[in-house]
């Protein structure tokens, strides 16, 4: 264990000493605790970010860019589609399904919505919207274009929640970013394992395993991983961890519009990856002259503690030979570090904020100097002695300078110093490797419109210090072109050499030059990010290198494509294909229309003839378009019923079109569900102890089509009112019996109702006992061993914990103190 996990241990354990009891002895509590409207409950993770806070002091993002490369946005979605100032779409022929990207885009910038709870955490940002995925599939190269325009469009901040591995190129792509004074947040996954077994044992998670599977796993500063927390404070399940981990924001049961309507159904480290974005675009609207580094560090030094906690792994698994399966033995606590699962902890937007306004006002002494290699961190800083904070937490106490402390490789730290009320300036320390790469030796180069290419010898020889093909099968190297004004583009090396020595690499930059005089530098760009020295400045002119004739695609409906092209001069006809056994087409029109779904993906290429039956020269032709067609969209819903409304649930009836297709529902005030069935029957629950008495809401209804290639929908139904009739408070009295902590309570039950909750409140009218009597049982009873109750609270229920459970309406009346038995009567000298 190394000295940062120590130190956090040890804080860990001071503050649960204070407690006067732990979690393990305190008494099981029957009943979820009662968050009142489901839009209160909406909004907890805004408030477990201090969001509400940030904002009453006034922290809102104005004047702040955040690029959301997602799947797009509804451009019609109220409090959040006027936010958007550019938009540029990187998969036009793939079907515009925008709910992820619309949901990312909601939790950095929708306005606040008391009804729903609907609301991001920068309301004030402005939204730079790039759509680089289709549904779960997000292309690589469409994302590595988009963070090309995101700098073009001078980003301030960029949020990617999706994943992705070891690719040379988005690694370059990534450091540029920074490189330019981006902040980059990108998603850690949702491949966090368990030894629960759910849907079979999971074989593969087993001790000392690293499950971050995402762009995120690489040291640059200025690059946030983000991880997924829960109410509990504690690393959500399903979230990846590693050590690129470098903060946790909430992400289950979120509540963010969708193209549809607002939804609570929204999670996944999805999720938290908007919220930090978020966080980082309030640090910068308090202080935009931070660089990346600086802003990672402020907000890893402002954090709030995350509940720490370790998953169930395996201690091995084998295959068993005689079965052919692999068989697992011993479910123990993971042995990596805490920090590999929590990060530097919860982020904390109000917290942040301040911090960021106390540099701003130069209110914070001089940030200490790091030195980091793979291993440790040595800080050094002039004056006397202070106390050490790293990732928020204390590691030592009245420290003289230098004080060294370890970690792992690929780990990130936020430092800070503390004298008192004084503190200093965060600094950040990634510890990598940190080898710089030598100048590349340029022996060719060639730059066209389309794209600049440039050819080296032996790299890996010439820097053998550098692990530059981490993998045995990869071939790739990334590089950046440096233009003279200090823009970059990145660039991916191919070797087709297979001998480990004399090994040239050719560039390729993919661009948009125009035709004239350019000049530049070269720079290579580790496996681990680390941007290498510049070569020496080429210069040259620019030529017309290829050209390809542009093809518009429009999406008319989910099982509809319409391709278009300008005409092209000496062209007679035009030959395409659009289907995926490749037939040809050949025409005149410079059109075309694809109607039905083909099956499975397919591409569209498109070529210019200079004869009228496609047998002439190629005079232009399109790039490979891949696109898919999914099942006709369903019709609007119409024959939904309710059959009956209970307390806790309402059963509605309707036909499927067909039995493969699912349900959507969505509730008036955010409340999301999906029912999966056959049958025509819904049970619809409420929240668990939601108070809905007397309320009223309306349900709307959708049907989705379930395609091997994605999903179609249908429209909303008509929206369906139901009521919920109250339930009415029961009525009773405690009295204490003798003693201080000793009561003896009558009930009667609301008739409404199917049992009462009891609870014991202190002065301030805070719960510190509770019992619940359903009306099949006593309702004369004895409680004991309460201390401090002043009142009790009497409140009528229905269903049982932990599934339909509902809350009605209450009564709070005093203790009254019962008469003392003849028995207890004596009688003294006088």
């Amino acid at each position: 264990m190394n000295l940062v996990t120590k130190a956090v241990t040890a804080v860990a354990t001071l503050c649960l000493g204070l407690s006067t009891i732990s979690p393990a002895a305190a008494d099981y509590t029957p009943y979820w605790p009662e968050f009142g409207t489901l839009s209160e409950h909406n909004e907890w993770a805004i408030n477990a970010m201090g969001g509400k806070t940030a904002h009453a002091i006034g922290a809102t993002g104005k004047g702040i860019k955040v690029a959301v490369l997602d799947s797009g946005i509804s451009m019609t979605t109220p409090g959040l589609s006027e936010k958007v100032i550019a938009y540029k779409d990187f998969q036009p022929s793939q079907p515009p399904l925008p709910e992820h990207g619309t949901q990312t885009a909601s939790s950095v910038a929708a306005d606040y919505d008391a009804l729903t709870g609907v609301g991001g955490i920068a309301p004030g940002a402005s939204l730079l919207i790039g759509r680089v995925c289709y549904l779960i599939w997000c292309d690589t190269d469409a994302a590595k274009q988009a963070i090309n325009w995101a700098i073009a469009q001078d980003a301030d901040v960029i949020s990617m929640s999706f994943g992705g591995s070891f690719e040379p190129e988005m690694i370059a792509a990534l450091a540029n970013a920074t490189r330019q004074g981006i902040v980059v947040v990108i998603a850690m996954g949702n491949s966090g394992c368990s030894s629960y077994e759910y849907w079979g044992i999971n074989t593969w998670c087993t001790q000392e395993r690293i499950t971050e599977n995402s762009f995120a796993m690489f040291p640059i500063s200025g690059l946030i991983g983000a991880g997924a927390s829960s109410q509990t404070g504690a690393r959500a399940s399903f979230s990846s961890w590693g050590p690129n981990l470098d903060l946790l924001a909430p992400g289950v049961g979120i509540v963010a519009h969708d193209p549809i309507a607002v939804s609570n159904g929204f999670g996944g480290t999805s999720a938290a990856t908007p919220f930090i974005a978020g966080v980082a675009a309030l640090v910068l609207e308090a202080n935009p002259n931070l660089t990346p580094a600086q802003v990672q560090a402020i907000l890893q030094a402002s954090t709030r503690p995350a509940l720490e906690t370790k998953p169930k792994v395996w201690e091995s698994c084998v295959r068993d030979e005689a079965s052919g399966k692999r068989v697992c033995t011993n479910e123990v606590d993971s042995v990596l570090p805490q920090s590999y699962f929590t990060g530097a902890g919860l982020v904390a937007a109000d917290k942040a904020v301040l911090l960021a306004r106390r540099v701003a006002a130069n209110n914070t002494f001089a940030a200490p100097d790091l030195v980091a290699t793979a291993t440790d961190v040595s800080v050094s800083w002039q004056g006397a002695s202070a106390d050490v904070y790293v990732n928020s937490k204390l590691v030592a106490q009245d420290a003289v300078s230098p004080f060294i402390f370890t970690g792992d490789t690929k780990q990130s730290f936020a430092v800070q110093l503390s004298r008192g009320a004084t503190v200093s300036t965060p600094a950040l320390a990634i510890l990598r490797v940190g080898t710089v790469p030598l100048a590349p030796n340029v022996v060719e180069h060639r730059f066209l419109t389309n794209q600049i290419t440039f050819r080296t010898d032996d790299i890996p020889q010439v820097d053998p210090d550098i692990p530059w093909l981490p993998n045995p099968w990869s071939s790739d190297i990334g590089a950046l072109f440096e233009f003279e004004d200090g823009r970059a583009i990145p660039c991916k090396g191919y070797s087709p050499s297979v001998q480990p020595t004399d090994r040239p690499f050719v560039f390729t930059c993919k661009s948009t030059l125009a035709m004239g005089p350019i000049a530049g530098k070269f720079r290579l760009v580790s496996p681990d990010g680390t941007l290498g020295h510049p070569s020496q400045t080429f210069s040259g002119t620019v030529l017309q290198g290829d050209t390809f004739l542009q093809v518009r695609t429009t999406y008319l409906s989910s099982d509809s494509i319409r391709f278009a092209w300008d005409e092209v001069p000496g062209a007679l006809s035009y030959e395409y294909r659009y289907k995926p056994d490749g037939t040809m087409v050949c025409a005149s029109e410079k059109s075309v229309e694809v109607i039905g779904n083909l099956g499975q993906p397919s591409a569209f290429w498109v070529g210019a003839r200079a004869s009228s039956d496609c047998t002439g020269n190629l005079i232009a032709q399109s790039e490979y378009l891949p696109f898919r067609l999914l099942d006709a969209t369903p019709a609007k819903p119409s024959n939904i019923r309710i059959v009956e409304v209970r307390p806790t649930h309402i059963h509605f009836e309707g036909q499927l079109t067909s039995p493969d297709n699912s349900w959507r529902i969505y509730r008036s005030d955010g409340l999301f569900m999906r029912y999966d069935g056959q049958g025509s029957r819904m049970m619809l629950g409420i929240q668990p102890n939601e108070d809905v008495n007397g309320k009223t809401f309306s349900y709307r209804f959708m049907e989705v089509a379930h395609d091997m290639w994605g999903d179609t929908y249908s429209p909303l139904s008509d929206p369906i009112s139901v009521s919920f009739a109250p339930l009415g408070a029961p009525s009773g009295k405690c009295s204490i019996r003798g003693t201080q902590h000793s009561y003896s309570c009558d009930v009667r039950a609301s008739a409404d109702s199917d049992g009462t909750l009891i609870e014991f409140l202190d002065a301030e009218g805070n719960v510190i006992s509770s019992k619940e009597t359903k009306r099949w049982t006593s309702q004369r009873f004895n409680i004991q061993r309460v201390r401090g109750a002043q009142a009790v609270r009497f409140t009528s229920t229905s269903g049982d914990v932990p599934n339909w459970y509902r809350r009605g309406d209450s009564v709070t009346v005093p203790i009254s103190r019962s008469p003392v038995h003849s028995k207890y009567i004596f009688t003294y000298a006088q």
